[in-house]
């Protein structure tokens, strides 16, 4: 389920904390234990809705769209870009498109960073546990699907 937890995060963090698992599967190796792919629904009370894939076994993308009336969002490279590579976003709408480029970002010493605010820093401390909450009560539903 470690893959699982990358765009968990992500639609919790874009759609908010009210998004409930509706839906899941999952692909287990032979083992029988370990999640090789899988894919889930996850809505509000309002009916706003992500859907996420996620796994080991597949082409590597890391990205996030979101969808609106009048537009999307594509985030490319969104999680593990790497030191060096800005990722891109795509912006496309009724007026046409546009890319933008963000700055390179090492996520490793940025996990690091947000490790140690976590230690010295009692409110970043505090949203972190709750983002982690969220997206735990979520890994376990998809994991209560799927059994």
């Amino acid at each position: 389920m470690d893959a699982a937890g990358y765009p968990l995060r992500a639609a919790h963090c874009l759609l908010g904390d009210d998004l409930e698992v509706r839906a899941a599967t999952v692909r287990r190796g032979k083992d029988g234990g370990t999640t090789l792919w899988g894919s889930a629904f996850l809505a509000d009370r309002t009916g706003v809705g992500a859907s996420i894939a996620f796994g080991f076994d597949n082409f590597y993308q890391c990205r996030y769209e979101l969808w609106g009336s009048r537009g999307k969002l594509v985030a490319e490279r969104a999680y593990t870009a790497g030191a060096a590579l800005s990722p891109r976003l795509l912006l496309e709408s009724v007026d046409g498109g546009r890319e933008l480029l963000v700055e390179p970002d090492n996520h490793f010493v940025a996990a690091l960073r947000a490790f140690s605010e976590a230690i010295t820093e009692p409110k970043r401390r505090e949203e972190l546990y709750r983002q982690i909450l969220v997206q735990s009560r979520s890994l376990q539903k998809i994991s209560e699907l799927v059994h």
